[in-house]
């Protein structure tokens, strides 16, 4: 152990001495003590409240001879003197000493500790890890996480959820999403979608001290073949009925009938802002929704709406009067439930559920009207968002609507630089014909009134 000794600070080996020894000058004064090269006592200057002495460190210096030949001095700090003898800190010096023999380096061995340490404190586990990315990521929609979230408590968070995300390894992530696949191939894809997503964020976050991505490189992807569900026009004047017809809410009536007539996905419906909705009294009503409310979120949706679809957003706010303005929602939830729900407005899957509800009380209705039927029920297998495909095949098919016009509607990305970085044309005139269009149609087929006469009982009824 290499160390200077100097003969004017060079305390004899005795507890009773190194207790005894002071600052000189009132300055931090450093011993050496005989016998011992390399151990120091470092005496602080007395301090008011202090110990009588000073406060004082037990040290040991050391030099390191790196491959070239240079000398790297270093110090550590064994202790106080207060909080150890003399005897145990000859005791911790000759540990050092063993391992300078050994080429280990103490205070290098105590850095890479405390950095192991570090590291061991930022981890997170796994769940922890896709928590934090559900608040700070908003890059995917919240409705697409909470998806996520549901796959990974049942397939995954069982079994990795409580072990630290870097930790993790390939086969083990292989081995939960084989069992997941044997029940179904497509939550075996979207655990794994999830994870592997989570990891990436985490990688360029920095965060949970993960470096490295395990689900790269994994298999279990399965791509689910295109839904063609579409419903026909007998099928939407059935639904159309059976809503007039059927038990739901007025408002929940609305939401359906607006899916229908605007082509738009559930959430957005269910969801739609007072802001959002201009000039609904007038010749051009429009519907513009942040694109932080939309699955596409890197544009706003602007959607000119049809006068039927305009009159049936002002009954659902004349219908929820004051909660609407309290809300600033359309379609407001029940007082009674707004403090259990996420968001003030009618769930989406209360709608969902209502669209299945409708569609099981047709067929059973069918079944027993016709008991010898054999075949599929009407209504079967249909959802509202098969909306979406009845709006677009009927606009292209009937009306030739040009493809960049149902983009628009569906609020879907411009294929090419042009349609992502520099049009942003939202083709207002083209789409709300194609908008009035679809509604005529739905309007014909249900044996409404004519648009003449629905307008002018709207434009009666704003004035009374």
């Amino acid at each position: 152990m290499a160390g200077r000794t100097n003969k004017d600070r060079l305390l004899a080996a005795n507890d009773a001495v190194v207790k005894a020894a002071e600052a000189v000058d009132k300055k931090p004064t450093e011993y050496g003590i005989d016998g011992y090269p390399g151990l120091r006592l470092l005496v602080q200057p007395k301090q008011e409240g202090g110990p009588p002495k000073g406060h004082a460190s037990f040290v040991v210096r050391y030099a390191i001879a790196s491959a070239d030949g240079a000398r790297t001095f270093r110090r550590t700090t064994l202790g106080s003197r207060q909080s150890m003898t003399f005897k145990q800190a000859t005791v911790a010096a000759r540990e050092i000493a063993t391992k300078l023999d050994r080429g280990v380096d103490p205070v290098r061995e105590a850095e890479d500790r405390a950095d192991v340490e570090r590291q061991r404190k930022a981890q997170k586990t796994l769940r922890q890890l896709f928590e934090d990315r559900c608040a700070k990521d908003d890059r995917r929609a919240a409705i697409t996480m909470q998806s996520y979230r549901v796959t990974l408590e049942i397939d995954v968070f069982p079994d990795l959820g409580d072990i630290p995300a870097a930790d993790v390894t390939a086969e083990q992530i292989a081995r939960v999403l084989e069992v997941a696949e044997k029940r179904s191939k497509s939550q075996a894809h979207k655990a794994r979608s999830a994870l592997g997503g989570t990891y990436r964020w985490a990688i360029k976050r920095r965060v949970g001290g993960v470096r490295v991505n395990p689900v790269a490189g994994l298999g279990f992807t399965h791509k689910s073949k295109p839904r063609q569900r579409i419903p026909s026009s007998q099928e939407l004047a059935t639904i159309w009925k059976e809503i007039d017809a059927g038990s739901m809410t007025k408002p929940m009536q609305i939401v359906i009938k607006l899916s229908i007539l605007t082509g738009q996905r559930i959430g957005q419906v269910v969801g739609a802002r007072l802001a959002e909705l201009e000039r609904l009294d007038t010749a051009n009503p429009m519907w513009r929704v942040p694109g932080g409310r939309m699955k596409r979120k890197d544009r706003d949706q602007v959607l000119p709406l049809s006068k039927e679809a305009a009159a049936l957003f002002v009954d659902a706010i004349a219908i929820a009067g004051e909660r609407a303005k309290v809300t600033g929602c359309a379609f407001p939830a029940h007082t009674s439930r707004v403090s259990s729900t996420r968001e003030p407005h009618i769930n989406r899957e209360s709608a969902s559920r209502a669209m299945a509800r409708l569609c099981d009380n047709v067929g059973e209705a069918f079944r027993k009207a016709n008991p010898d039927h054999v075949g599929p029920l009407p209504l079967v297998n249909l959802n509202l968002h098969d909306m979406r495909k009845a709006v677009t095949t009927h606009l292209r098919e009937t009306h030739h609507t040009p493809s960049d016009v149902c983009d628009l509607i569906l609020h879907h990305s411009a294929k090419g630089v042009t349609g992502s970085h520099y049009d942003f044309s939202i083709l207002e005139g083209p789409v709300r014909k194609a908008m009035q269009q679809w509604s005529d149609h739905i309007a014909h087929i249900t044996g409404q009134r004519t648009i003449e006469q629905h307008s002018a009982t709207v434009t009666q009824l704003r004035r009374a």
